[in-house]
C-alpha cells in the first residue's frame, strides 16, 4: 500500500528482469506479496481495515504514509500516529510539522501518542503514553473506519491490533 512504495516495486522488476526472470513470474509476485513485517501491511480486521506501518518512523516516511492515508477513499479515517525517535535537537520541530500536516488532513481521529507528540501544538488527542491511547481505545472502541498506524520501532504500536476488532 501506498506510492512511496513503487520505487520498491521498481527494483523487483529491475532485479527480476538482469537475472532473467520472465515477466508473467515477476507481476505475480509482485501481485501476490503480502508483508508480514509491520511495513505497510493491510490488516482486514471484522470491523475495521487497518494499514499497519509501525516498523519505523522518520520524518519523511511519516509524510508520506499521512498523505498516501489522505488520498484514500474512505468515510472514516483514524491515524495513530507515534513518536519519531533519534532526531536529535530537531525532534521537536519535525514532530510539530508532522502534527500540523495530519491535523490539516481530513481524518475523522488522529490520535497522537509518545513524550514527543505530546509536547506538540494540535487540535486532536495526545498520549503521553502507549498505556493511555490503550486506555482511550478500550473506552471508545474504533468501529468502521481505515486506520493507520504509524511509528517508530521503539514505539511497538503493533500492540494497537489486540484492541480493534
Amino acid at each position: 500500500v501506498g506510492a512511496y512504495n513503487y520505487t520498491n516495486i521498481l527494483a523487483a522488476i529491475t532485479l527480476g528482469s538482469y537475472f532473467g526472470v520472465a515477466a508473467q513470474k515477476i507481476k505475480k509476485a509482485i501481485e501476490n506479496y503480502v508483508p508480514t513485517n509491520n511495513r505497510s501491511q493491510v490488516i482486514e480486521k471484522e470491523h475495521n481495515q487497518v494499514i499497519l506501518d509501525a516498523y519505523n518512523a522518520n520524518p519523511s516516511s511519516m509524510k508520506v504514509a499521512i498523505e498516501n492515508f489522505a488520498k484514500i477513499k474512505k468515510e472514516f479515517k483514524t491515524a495513530i500516529l507515534g513518536d519519531m525517535f533519534e532526531l536529535g535537537e530537531a525532534s521537536s520541530k519535525e514532530h510539530q510539522e508532522i502534527v500540523d500536516l495530519a491535523d490539516h488532513c481530513d481524518f475523522s481521529n488522529t490520535l497522537y501518542v509518545g513524550a514527543h507528540f505530546y509536547k506538540t501544538i494540535t487540535k486532536n488527542i495526545q498520549f503521553k503514553t502507549f498505556e493511555g491511547l490503550r486506555d482511550h481505545l478500550l473506552k471508545k472502541p474504533l468501529n468502521n473506519q481505515s486506520i493507520l498506524i504509524k511509528g517508530s520501532r521503539g514505539m511497538a504500536l503493533e500492540r494497537i491490533l489486540d484492541l480493534i476488532d
